[in-house]
């Protein structure tokens, strides 16, 4: 009876011990996926900056270059 629960104990021992490694195999693991998620998040946004920004810097400087070389044009056309 001594015997079986030395080797009960034993085997908790033992299975515990590669839970606990296999719990921080896991942690390592997830902690690259963390930090593989951040980083596609982080150039995911910017790419959209890279594509959002020309836009909206041409919203607010393209129309009066627009409005001045239509002019041109029309005046142009007129003569």
């Amino acid at each position: 009876m001594s015997e079986e629960i030395q080797n009960d104990n034993q085997e908790i021992k033992e299975l515990l011990q590669k839970n606990i490694a296999l719990s921080e195999k896991a942690a390592e693991d997830l902690a690259r996926v963390r930090n593989f998620i951040k980083w596609q998040n982080i150039w995911a946004t910017v790419r959209l900056l890279i594509v959002v920004v020309p836009i909206v810097i041409g919203f607010i400087y393209l129309p009066p270059l627009i409005k001045e070389y239509l002019s041109t044009y029309f005046q142009i056309l007129n003569q």
